[in-house]
């Protein structure tokens, strides 16, 4: 032993194995006091470290192994030995508190869960001074020294086997005390979070009746949730939200993330799954403006035995709507309504009889629109054969275009407009009646053209059914489609 100590303490001579047979002769010989002695008054550059710490915990010497790997700045040692041989969990934790953050957040990957099982509170204590959660602004030297710490986001598997505890830390983090961290952290663990929460408030629904305590928690549950959504409202945390909200049943949440990011339809699916008729109302009122074919899908759902019935006064409502806007045809509301089993004539009396009392007017209307343009065409013929069989008289003294006394050559135009022969246009229209009827023209024109294409008709005939074909075939009557003087010129085009 003499020998060995002797080498040891030559420069460059120490090898590990010297190292290790010296020790294990104190340790076979139980010679406490002399290695004691040995390890405090040798200096660790005399000595292979892994290798004293290793033979001394194989002999049970835990103690003096732990002082060595302390003396030697060995942490993940001491902090090992602390925890597995002698439990100390709240001197461990003081221990990493005296470690630089970078040093201390590695070890507390490693040994963080054991510590968080034993000592929670100091744990977390530890991990926010870990993170500079301590709201202490560091300067100079110590700032570029701590800017390399671990995040909160890093350290969040100590917290696996305690997520009550994950839950307090985050709110404290996020929610409490205003939000301590950068933005796009904070975005990180946001959706983290959410899932706790929303899990918490739908376990204590799982029972279904829950006491008057438990109600009275999970509506500040629900409180905390609507308000940390309400906190981070970009795209994707919103999409998080309504993943998360749908997953667990929130209800709010799921709405508010679907509102905010404009899918009503999945409202509109959550409605008819749920069979939630009242909501699927408030949906097409705070949305239907937007997006008017959402009161169609409302009445399809509740006039279809898939609702379960029951829905008469939502369903009246919807009606209401759906003629106040014109959004259906009758014929279509009958046949939608036709599904229902409870629904009866005197349910939608009275939608029957404003439909009846719209058609009757409209029916006059059109009565009355349609015996004004026999009028005008009768006195547009007249005044046709008055031009053919009768002379017209122009008395006009001035020209129209530029106001002068009239000079032969003089133009008259059977419109009643009179022109000095240079006052007219190449194309020897009435300057002051084209504007008018070239746009007129150029539509005739293409009416006609498009009257001829057989082709594009029954394509657009067959792109409606019902009403809709109707008046598709209305559509194409305005043409003139079905005029005699388009059939004649269609047999002269096939003549030709």
């Amino acid at each position: 032993m003499t020998l060995i100590r002797v080498v040891m303490v030559a420069p460059d001579m120490a090898e590990p194995e010297h190292t290790a047979l010296l020790l294990k002769c104190y340790t076979k010989l139980k010679d406490f006091t002399t290695l004691e002695e040995f390890l405090k008054t040798t200096p660790p550059s005399q000595y292979d470290h892994a290798t004293a710490i290793e033979v001394l915990e194989s002999a049970a010497y835990h103690g003096l192994a732990a002082e060595v790997a302390q003396k030697v700045g060995s942490h993940d040692d001491f902090v090992r030995i602390s925890l597995e041989q002698f439990k100390n969990y709240g001197t461990t934790v003081q221990f990493l508190h005296s470690l630089p953050r970078v040093e201390a957040g590695r070890i507390l990957l490693n040994y963080g869960r054991t510590l968080m099982r034993h000592a929670p509170k100091e744990t977390v204590k530890l991990i926010r001074h870990v993170c500079n959660l301590r709201g202490q602004p560091m300067d100079g030297q110590a700032l570029q020294a701590e800017s390399q710490g671990p995040t909160v986001d890093e350290l969040l598997p100590v917290f696996a086997d305690d997520l009550q505890q994950l839950e307090v830390f985050l709110r404290s983090v996020l929610v409490d005390d205003g939000c301590q961290l950068p933005q796009a952290q904070a975005e990180r663990l946001f959706p983290t979070l959410l899932e706790l929460l929303v899990k918490s408030h739908s376990s204590l629904h799982a029972d279904g009746n829950i006491p008057a305590e438990k109600q009275e928690m999970a509506s500040c549950i629900a409180a905390d949730i609507m308000r940390l959504i309400r906190q981070y409202p970009s795209d994707a945390a919103l999409a998080n939200t309504l993943m998360v909200c749908q997953a667990f049943g929130f209800v709010d949440g799921f709405f508010h993330a679907a509102e905010r990011l404009h899918r009503h339809q999945l409202l509109m699916q959550w409605c008819f799954e749920h069979k939630d008729a009242k909501r699927l109302l408030e949906v097409c009122k705070r949305y239907g403006p937007a997006d008017q074919s959402l009161w169609v899908q409302a009445l399809s759902f509740l006039a279809s035995p898939e609702s379960g019935g029951g829905h008469l006064e939502e369903m009246g409502e919807v009606l209401r709507h759906i003629e106040d806007s014109d959004l259906m045809p009758l014929l279509l509301v009958i046949e939608t309504l036709r599904s229902s089993n409870e629904v009866t004539i005197g349910d939608v009396r009275p939608y029957l009889q404003a439909q009846y009392r719209r058609l009757v007017e409209s029916a006059e209307t059109s009565r009355a629109k349609s015996t004004q343009d026999r009028q005008e065409i009768a006195r547009m013929q007249q005044e046709i054969i008055q031009l053919r069989t009768q002379a017209k008289e122009f008395q006009n003294t001035r020209c129209f275009q530029c106001g002068l006394t009239l000079e032969v050559p003089a133009v008259h135009f059977f419109c009643g407009h009179s022109y000095h022969a240079y006052c007219v246009p190449p194309d020897g229209t009435c300057p002051k009646c084209s504007s008018g009827a070239l746009p007129k023209l150029s539509l005739k024109e293409q009416r006609e053209a498009q009257a001829r294409n057989a082709e594009d008709f029954f394509k657009y005939l067959q792109g409606g059914a019902g009403d809709s074909g109707i008046q598709a075939m209305g559509e194409w009557c305005k043409f003139g489609a079905f005029d005699a003087s388009m059939a004649s010129m269609d047999l002269e085009d096939e003549e030709d």
